[in-house]
């Protein structure tokens, strides 16, 4: 009799055991998947250019070098660049304008070896400012690229 009270008292302890393991295993498994999910992405990156220019200022170049680097040591997958003028000249020069900033971040992403396929671009002219202005106002805060890692 004595034997079998030890015997259902180790199953027991057995059973509790299991299950505590089970719902340590439950706990600690909800924070790291919580923190997995929080994972902070850098950015957004903003690259100022010069009125009426594509080309990058050494600010610039910095400000995507830095972008690439963040995206690489974060182990991203890739950047989405979205590329704006300010309201000064016509919405079609704008238009241009702005397809060509974007098209200088995107080739210098690429020259620091981020494939084509891993960027998405798109080019706004005058139709999302960062600071809202009348018609033809000259804002250098409207006149940039902006990069954000994905």
């Amino acid at each position: 009799m004595k034997s079998l009270k030890v015997g259902i008292a180790l199953i027991a302890a057995l059973f509790m055991v299991s299950a505590c393991a089970t719902a340590d295993k439950t706990e600690t498994a909800k924070p790291v998947a919580k923190a997995a999910a929080k994972k902070k992405i850098p950015g957004p990156f903003t690259v100022y250019f010069d009125l009426g220019s594509a080309e990058l200022t050494d600010e610039g170049f910095a400000v995507v070098a830095n972008a690439y680097d963040k995206l690489r040591w974060a182990k991203l997958t890739g950047a989405n660049i979205q590329a704006h003028t300010d309201t000064s000249g016509s919405n079609l020069v704008n238009a241009k304008l702005s397809a060509a900033r974007m098209d200088a971040v995107v080739n210098l992403l690429k020259e620091f070896g981020l494939a084509a396929g891993k960027i998405s671009k798109s080019a706004y002219g005058e139709n999302k400012p960062a600071v809202k202005t009348d018609d033809g106002v000259k804002e250098p805060k409207n006149r940039r690229v902006v990069i954000t890692l994905k």
